[in-house]
């Protein structure tokens, strides 16, 4: 039989989570449908909703705080997040229904460690770091360094997610996201593309390039960037560019796309920059 747990504070919740037998609950947009179809047995199911600290945004000089807690709809309607990371907001956009947005969290969508989150491609492009909590202490982890294959994190058996740390952007960034499904709405990615890209004079002085759906966890394209900056943002250097990213993108076949169909469609994608 499933306990169940509904802790009001974190000095409550912290001495429970220490077992292998658990499962943290927020949302609960993946959780109940693995739940239901027996895919998932924890003894114990912690339910954080009521944990109200968690629950908050505290805007830094240099970087912003997202409580674990907030759901993806509080994050689409918050000046703040509008205002500094309009990158992210794009690719939450995307994500599920306006009600599961209502529901699912920025740490649930990180925690389940998708190849094909939205979320997480955004915030691996904007430096996004992971605030992780025990009994024992806290860790700081960077996004790209706390998911480490399909599914799997580095996540402590005794820890959880408490916040996301974003640092502010420097300068006039551009930003272009992109996902391609099955249908056009409600979708899981086929394939995605995110770029964070700073122009003067039709020069590209600087560009981070990620993509999702096409590895074990999402991937930057560092040498479509190397190649990149410094030269005119142009169709003819942009196809350039999507050669490249054709090559080092390592997807699979699956039942929503083959590979070879993935890697022509992030290579696609870029091209759609000339149109900014």
């Amino acid at each position: 039989m499933m306990e169940a747990f509904v802790p009001k504070t974190m000095e409550e919740l912290l001495p429970i989570i220490d077992n292998d037998n658990k499962r943290i609950a927020a949302g609960c947009t993946d959780i109940m449908v693995a739940l239901r179809a027996g895919k998932l047995k924890p003894k114990q199911l912690i339910d954080i909703n009521s944990l109200k600290e968690i629950k908050v945004i505290d805007e830094k000089e240099d970087k912003v705080f997202i409580g674990s807690n907030l759901s993806l709809c509080e994050i689409l309607n918050s000046e703040i997040m509008n205002r500094e990371f309009p990158l992210l907001i794009d690719a939450v956009k995307t994500i599920g229904s306006p009600q599961i947005r209502s529901r699912g969290t920025l740490g649930g969508n990180i925690q389940n460690a998708s190849p094909s989150g939205d979320s997480i491609l955004a915030l691996n492009l904007l430096g996004a770091s992971v605030l992780v909590t025990s009994i024992t202490g806290k860790r700081v982890i960077a996004i790209d360094e706390f998911i480490t294959g399909v599914g799997k994190t580095c996540l402590r058996r005794n820890e959880f997610i408490e916040a996301i740390i974003i640092p502010k952007l420097r300068g006039n960034y551009r930003n272009y996201f992109e996902k391609v499904g099955l249908r056009r709405a409600m979708v899981i990615s086929v394939a995605s593309i995110g770029i964070l890209y700073k122009v003067s004079n039709n020069i590209i002085e600087d560009i981070k390039i990620a993509c999702g759906a096409v590895a074990a966890k999402v991937v930057r394209m560092k040498r479509a960037e190397d190649f990149l900056k410094g030269k005119e943002l142009t169709y003819e250097n942009l196809l350039k560019a999507s050669g490249l990213i054709s090559e080092d993108v390592m997807p699979i076949d699956d039942v929503r796309g083959q590979a070879n169909y993935r890697k022509k469609v992030c290579g696609n994608l870029i091209l759609r920059l000339s149109e900014k």
